[in-house]
């Protein structure tokens, strides 16, 4: 064999070797950027692989593109962005032969060898757990408006919202969507949302930017961050988190885990082990950041939790509201202060207005009398309670448990209420 030949043989052995890899992520994400850094620190240990990298959120992207993969094609490709992904197929004509790592973002017109999406279970489970170790019973989920989102969203939402239950949290949700009217309305919704939740409250944001939109809303509703409403957010995105006053706290997904992982599953698929369908892996949670949308500085959150636990527990039972802070070693007046600094009433409302969702509950449910259901309820006498009920809901006891009993009387009376659910 000459020297030439043998040169020829061992170019064409190296040529063969060596990986092609295309890299489409954008950089002006920060799960992008980290999943990058995850691909390129696999990378760092295969000499191997040829990379190209295509910062996908470039005004020159399609450019860039095309002069990237002529006379290159890819043996194997990262993206997050299928779109991309089939533009970069096309152009290279040889789509069945290039191995594909999809990271978060599925699309049924492409079917990749290997599939890295987080897990949304994990994220909403964590979110649940630390605003139940804080003492909240009441939670919320903002979720997002984007479609490209929406499974994600959801995962997020029921997972958060088992987990709530699981601690006997009240839980409710706000799927924001810009498609029936202007960026305005959806605040003033949102804001008419906000009002409406039992304080103080824990939200779960689904992403950073979410948590911003949040602000904005409970600014325009008179909505106080933290000591009505905590936000929790995702990503931790320190230019939304850090740049706001309070610090949102947030939820740091593991990026650069997930980049590692696909890099990893991509080598496998180019050395041949090629699956007949896609094989799906999750990535969870780097930490999570507390910050100041989320804390308790002076202790006023968790006493009215507490305080609000006990009108649950004991509004049955006749508990006055001395007997709350007593239980509490706390003074009356301080109670009150927080009560309205946290929920903006007093705690004497907030315990008059639960034993009226009970009452009338049992004037519905019950054949008791009206004097039986008043004690039942924990009010000290049938009278307090027919003027607390008539002040309330407009009519008698008696006439709401006559009502209460046809249909179109049902109908009637739910007009006259003042929202009684939200007190049981």
């Amino acid at each position: 064999m000459t020297p030439s030949s043998a040169n020829d043989k061992i170019s064409a052995m190296d040529s063969t070797e060596t990986k092609r890899v295309c890299i489409l992520l954008s950089r002006n994400y920060k799960s992008d950027h980290e999943h990058l850094n995850g691909a390129l620190r696999f990378a760092e240990n295969r000499p191997d692989w040829d990379i190209r990298i295509l910062n996908t959120s470039s005004r020159t992207f399609r450019k860039d593109l095309r002069s990237a993969v002529k006379g290159w094609s890819p043996d194997g490709i990262i993206y997050s962005s299928p779109e991309v992904c089939i533009d970069v197929l096309r152009l290279t004509g040889n789509a069945k032969n290039i191995a594909l790592a999809e990271i978060d973002f599925p699309d049924p017109r492409i079917v990749p060898d290997v599939r890295i999406v987080s897990d949304g279970r994990e994220i909403g489970c964590a979110a649940a757990r630390h605003f139940i170790e804080r003492g909240y019973s009441h939670l919320a989920y903002y979720g997002c408006s984007s479609n490209r989102e929406a499974e994600h969203s959801r995962l997020r939402r029921e997972s958060f919202r088992k987990e709530a239950s699981g601690h006997k949290a009240t839980f409710s949700s706000f799927e924001p969507s810009t498609a029936q009217g202007s960026w305005t309305t959806l605040t003033r919704e949102t804001g008419n949302w906000l009002k409406m939740l039992p304080k103080p409250c824990g939200i779960f944001a689904f992403a950073d930017e979410e948590a911003r939109e949040l602000y904005r809303s409970c600014r325009n509703a008179g909505v106080q961050i933290p000591s009505q409403i905590a936000v929790l957010g995702v990503d931790n995105e320190l230019d939304l988190c850090e740049t706001i006053h309070p610090a949102i706290s947030s939820i740091h997904p593991d990026f650069e885990g997930a980049g590692f992982l696909a890099a990893a599953e991509l080598d496998k698929a180019m050395n041949g082990k090629r699956r007949s369908r896609t094989k799906t892996f999750s990535y969870g949670i780097l930490n999570l950041i507390p910050r100041e949308s989320t804390s308790d500085i002076d202790g006023r959150k968790r006493i009215v939790s507490a305080a609000m636990q006990l009108i649950r527990n004991h509004a049955r039972d006749g508990i006055t509201v001395t007997a709350m802070a007593k239980r509490l070693n706390i003074s009356c007046r301080l109670l009150e202060i927080h009560f309205r600094a946290v929920i903006g009433s007093s705690p004497g409302k907030e315990l008059r207005k639960y034993r009226l969702g009970l009452l009338s509950d049992l004037l519905v449910k019950s054949d008791m009398t009206v004097g039986e259901t008043a004690a039942m309820a924990g009010f000290r006498s049938t009278v307090s309670a027919q003027v607390a009920f008539k002040k309330h809901f407009g009519v008698s006891m008696r006439k709401f448990k006559n009502l209460n009993a046809t249909p179109a009387g049902r109908k009637r009376i739910t007009h006259a209420r003042r929202n009684p659910e939200d007190l049981i």
